[in-house]
């Protein structure tokens, strides 16, 4: 199976699934949600009444808020 490339970013959500989206991906969060580009979060923030959806199946996702937590306490520190 073709790894896909996922690099690491602030926004990823929790794919709902059982299509193997996770085992395809090649980065994880910590929590082991699939990484969103920032093309992909802006896009489902403007269908936000739709809800969160896996960047790989297209399936419902659930956002992963500890994921963005950290990342946004990591540019906390950055910018002190």
């Amino acid at each position: 199976m073709k790894r896909i490339e996922r690099p690491p970013t602030a926004y990823a959500v929790f794919c709902k699934e059982v299509k193997g989206c996770v085992e395809r991906c090649s980065h994880l969060s910590l929590d082991g949600a699939i990484f969103l580009t920032q093309q992909e979060y802006e896009a489902q923030m403007d269908n936000a009444d739709y809800g969160w959806t896996c960047p790989i199946c297209g399936g419902q996702a659930d956002w992963d808020d500890d994921n963005y937590d950290r990342a946004m306490a990591a540019l906390e520190v950055n910018d002190n």
